[in-house]
């Protein structure tokens, strides 16, 4: 019995849509181990060498414990090759899936009718959540020299890239206080391993665990040819030759569960390697003819986007128009929206959280809460800013300035703006350059609301914003639906979130307070009530509140 989550698979089926493609079939993959259908990715199949190098480009791309499992197909359409053929791309033809679905049951999201088609796969419905207990992490220094004289250049880089992939068999691997050595000959306790992984493990701002492994090369006496070699060899050519000297650091993720043993771990690790590099060779040969100077660099992420985590090699360029051309086309391959980043350096995972200087999403750790009704929150993550942060005394003044650095982070990290934070002083000057202010403001210690906060947005960014105004703190309660819609539609920070039963008008608010004035700790901000659900009460009614409510451009990638 397969597990499907039927949801992702309609958003994909819509998301693919939006790109008014002619929607013809769907690639299957997933998890044998496991019989999960991770990823059901819709696209236009008509060419049948092109979409085996679609295959391996998309497995590729996800982590290394999910393959290539089959294909969805629509009745009553008609292929121009078999969609069976496609089986030469998984490992066992005898376990190749063919499912079938009609365009009616994906358009009203009718999951009977695609089960009653696929009653002899027996798949079953399931909400897709991760499983996995934690993701290891692994870099390769990649160096290699591409010569460019001659009139083959692709085959150049091709064989140069893919060379490297030989030399990944070889590897072992081991994390930060080699304690085991994956690949080794000495026998590794599964339990061992996985209680010291889990204990030096660092911390994603999703919460996700993760742990590094460094790649080491085997070293014996007799170590035979097929080990690359660690001394420089100097290779002397009396022909002219112009070579480009292509430098990268391949990083590479994969998920494992808690019973995943040391075997299972190195394969997992040695094949995401594998897949990294070739999308490395991939991103460079696409590229070469744009700009061969420039690819002295590609640049690898990783990301977490609704159809799990997907790796990007990204080539080093500065061309917006080209880069942007790039993730369109990636969005359409992995039937990601249309209409908002997902693929932007900004939204990458970071695996070296401790080098931020402010805490990200504390809201997450908030443990105590119990939800009187619905709740709605912010989409995505954000920076949490305050007083006294950049040795800036800003007590009494600065809570607005704060306010803004916390929404503009916001807008950074979901990949709508790719500039720094502001300072006070670029927002003091940005609000005269618009002529709300005059030139004594700029650098003073003014304070300003949320009404200059949208002016800033507008002229810093072409960022538009609504004006939520109030009387009083009652009225804020009163205006709990405009915000509870606006989570739900736009995502962007207010306060951070609201919480409200329709049926007996209760209602909380979850508020990111700019006013703390202490370091970053977590365990402060959380227990003092820096990051809270407050009451209602919390509004006071002798004042008046304008709400800023910031509104994400559309059809933005």
């Amino acid at each position: 019995m397969w597990k499907v989550d039927f949801n992702r698979l309609f958003e994909n089926y819509t998301n693919n849509r939006r790109y008014q493609e002619s929607t013809v079939a769907a690639l299957l993959f997933g998890n044998t181990s496991l019989a999960e259908i991770t990823n059901v990715l819709f696209g236009c199949l008509s060419d049948f060498d092109a979409t085996l190098d679609l295959i391996r480009f998309i497995e590729s791309s996800l982590p290394s414990n999910v393959s290539f499992l089959g294909t969805l197909s629509l009745i009553n359409v008609e292929y121009p090759y078999d969609l069976n053929s496609l089986a030469v791309s998984v490992e066992s033809t005898e376990g190749f899936l063919m499912l079938f679905a009609d365009t009616t049951s994906l358009e009203v999201r009718d999951v009977d009718s695609i089960l009653k088609l696929n009653k002899e796969i027996a798949l079953r419905p399931s909400s897709m959540k991760s499983c996995y207990d934690l993701l290891v992490r692994t870099s390769l220094w990649l160096n290699v020299n591409v010569n460019i004289s001659g009139k083959k250049n692709l085959d150049e880089v091709s064989n140069a890239v893919l060379s490297k992939l030989d030399n990944i068999e070889s590897l072992c691997f081991t994390f930060s206080n080699n304690s085991f050595v994956l690949g080794g000959n000495e026998v590794i306790d599964a339990k061992q391993l996985n209680k010291e992984m889990l204990q030096i493990s660092g911390c994603l701002s999703n919460g996700k665990k993760f742990v590094d492994f460094t790649p080491m090369i085997p070293v014996k006496k007799n170590s035979g040819d097929f080990l690359p070699k660690l001394v420089p060899i100097v290779k002397i050519r009396k022909d002219f030759a112009v070579f480009c000297n292509v430098r990268a650091v391949i990083t590479s993720v994969a998920e494992i569960q808690s019973d995943d043993g040391p075997t299972d771990i190195l394969i997992l690790l040695r094949r995401a390697l594998k897949r990294t590099v070739y999308l490395t060779e991939r991103c460079l040969c696409e590229f070469l003819n744009f700009n061969c100077e420039r690819l002295t660099n590609v640049r690898c992420s990783v990301f977490s986007t609704n159809n799990g985590l997907l790796s990007v090699v990204y080539p080093d360029i500065q061309d917006d128009m080209v880069l942007r051309n790039y993730r369109a086309r990636l969005h359409r391959i992995f039937n990601l929206p249309s209409y908002k980043p997902i693929l932007r350096p900004a939204q990458s995972l970071q695996f070296n959280p401790e080098a931020q200087k402010v805490l990200q999403n504390p809201h997450l750790h908030i443990r105590s809460y119990k939800p009187k009704g619905k709740v709605y929150i912010i989409s995505g993550s954000y920076n949490y800013h305050h007083y006294m942060q950049d040795g800036i005394n800003d007590s009494g003044w600065g809570c607005a300035y704060r306010s803004f650095q916390t929404l503009w982070s916001w807008f950074v990290l979901q990949g709508y703006i790719d500039k720094p934070t502001p300072t006070h002083r670029e927002i003091q000057q940005s609000l005269y350059d618009c002529g709300d202010k005059d030139a004594m403001f700029v650098g003073s210690q003014q304070w300003i609301g949320s009404i200059e906060l949208g002016y800033c947005f507008e002229n810093m960014a072409g960022i538009e914003s609504r004006v939520l105004t109030t009387n009083s703190g009652t009225e804020v309660t009163g205006n709990i639906r405009q915000l509870a819609l606006h989570f739900k539609t736009h995502g962007t920070p207010i306060m951070i979130g609201v919480d409200f039963n329709e049926s007996t008008g209760e209602a909380s608010f979850l508020v990111l307070d700019p006013h703390y004035s202490g370091d970053e700790d977590l365990h402060t901000i959380i227990t003092r009530g820096w990051c809270s659900w407050k009451m209602p009460s919390f509004w006071k009614q002798e004042y008046f509140y304008n709400l800023l409510l910031p509104i994400p451009p559309q059809n933005v990638i």
